[in-house]
């Protein structure tokens, strides 16, 4: 078993909760042979090259970064720096072996980790969301969604179906993180195997939105007492699908795509005329 990944689940009684005080604690540095540190530096590799692909992959399917992601790999960042800082890899009266620090190396490989973890959380929380926003506005127009989506409420029933993996990360420790692991493990299993459904039900977004607003125009035509209010909130949804602009990460264009009701001015009473 990979050295880090054992390390996470053994009985580790020195190993606290990870909060501020830990941060500036001093780590447990710990000898190591040096192919035992080879190890330990390709698993925690392996993890950020894991961690950078599904950033990217979550990136270009629902077109907005996975900023939790991001965050996660700029806090191993600080710690594989700490790990730099506070080891000695070759010690002059033990050339053949390390002192490292592990505590850090350990928290750097748990938030790339995490940063996997948050890439597959965002796909899924936002194309939940972006599902249910759809639903509302069909149920807004009277109008039936299977009629236009067949599959709609498959679509909603697949991401269900996935659910969330709920754990407070405020209180977790990294003794409570190897134990909650393999539970994790399949969990986001099941997302990635059904990475191929959720990127043809987002590829689906763009069509409902012109759908709508097509659906909204035609009403608005058909009755002219209907509520125009409605029309600008249809309208609004194509408005936030096709804007422009975002913000770049791993080379990839990243736009916000939330349905948001566009926001309609009230009209000041005119100025009086000036006696």
């Amino acid at each position: 078993m990979p050295f880090l990944l054992n390390f996470l689940r053994m009985s580790m009684n020195q190993i606290v909760d990870v909060t501020p005080n830990t941060l500036t604690s001093t780590p447990s540095v710990i000898t190591y042979s040096h192919d035992e540190i080879k190890n330990m530096f390709d698993e925690l590799h392996a993890a950020f090259q894991n961690a950078e692909t599904w950033a990217k992959r979550v990136e270009n399917i629902i077109d907005d970064v996975p900023i939790a992601a991001i965050n996660q790999m700029r806090y191993a960042g600080y710690h594989i720096s700490k790990v730099l800082s506070k080891s000695n890899f070759f010690p002059i009266e033990s050339p053949n072996q390390s002192l490292v620090n592990i505590d850090d190396l350990r928290s750097a490989y748990k938030h790339l980790l995490r940063a996997y973890f948050d890439s597959l959380d965002q796909l899924t929380q936002q194309i939940s969301a972006q599902l249910s926003a759809y639903e509302t506005k069909f149920q807004d127009l009277n109008i039936v969604v299977t009629d236009h989506f067949p599959d709609f409420f498959n679509w909603i029933d697949s991401v269900h179906e996935i659910g969330q993996f709920d754990i407070s990360t405020d209180t977790e420790s990294v003794n409570q993180f190897a134990i909650s692991k393999n539970d994790r493990e399949t969990h986001y299993q099941k997302i990635v195997e059904k990475i191929d459904e959720l990127q043809l039900i987002q590829k689906q977004f763009r069509a409902i939105a012109n759908c709508l607003i097509v659906q909204a125009k035609k009403i608005n035509k058909e009755d002219s007492q209907w509520s125009f209010s409605k029309v600008t909130v249809i309208i609004g949804i194509l408005i936030a699908i096709s804007a422009a602009g975002g913000t770049y990460y791993f080379g990839y264009k990243s736009t916000q795509t939330t349905i948001t009701s566009p926001q309609v001015e009230t009209p000041k009473p005119p100025t009086p005329p000036t006696k």
